[in-house]
Formats: structure tokens, sequence, C-alpha cells
């Protein structure tokens, strides 16, 4: 992501948005001001509301050499503490 390789990555086929924690966004130098406001909470899976900082277009690698694509996402970016750093949904990857 951004030129950055990212590990701790959950392709989720549930998930109905592209989402990166605030600490991984903040650990690839990506300032803040590339947000955009999103005025609602995310629902977890618990149903209880997860903070969103804001929506962030980033520019995503995946693949390796020949068998890469490059795409401009977008991610809800959430100040929170979850297991990944980013949690993709699958239609991002076709």
């Amino acid at each position: 992501m951004e030129g950055h390789r990212v590990h701790r990555i959950l392709v989720d086929n549930g998930d109905s948005m592209n989402i990166l924690s605030v600490e991984a966004m903040t650990k690839m130098g990506i300032n803040a001001s590339r947000m955009t406001l999103v005025p609602t909470p995310l629902i977890g899976i618990e149903g209880s509301a997860v903070p969103v900082k804001g929506a962030a277009g980033l520019i995503v690698t995946m693949g390796t050499a020949r068998y890469c694509v490059t795409l401009q996402k977008t991610f809800m970016v959430i100040d929170t503490h979850p297991p990944y750093n980013a949690i993709i949904r699958r239609p991002l990857l076709h």
C-alpha cells in the first residue's frame, strides 16, 4: 500500500468495505489530511460501534512481478487496535 509492504492483512468475503487501522496508516507516513470525513461509525461483528477517523484513497499493489495489479481503492480508517493492519474485501482482488 502506498509503496509499503503491509503485513497482517485479512481478505474477507463478507466485508462491504476496505478497512485500515490508523496505526498502520501512521506507520506508513500517510498524512491524516488525505482523509475525508466519514460522519457515521462502522458497526462491528458484535454490533458495537467502531470509531472511523475518515476515508482515504490509497494506491494498492497486489501480487508479485509479472502477476501484479495496482489499483486505487478507498479504505475506512478506524481508530482501534484490531489484530490486522488492514481488512480488504475479496472483490478488491478481482
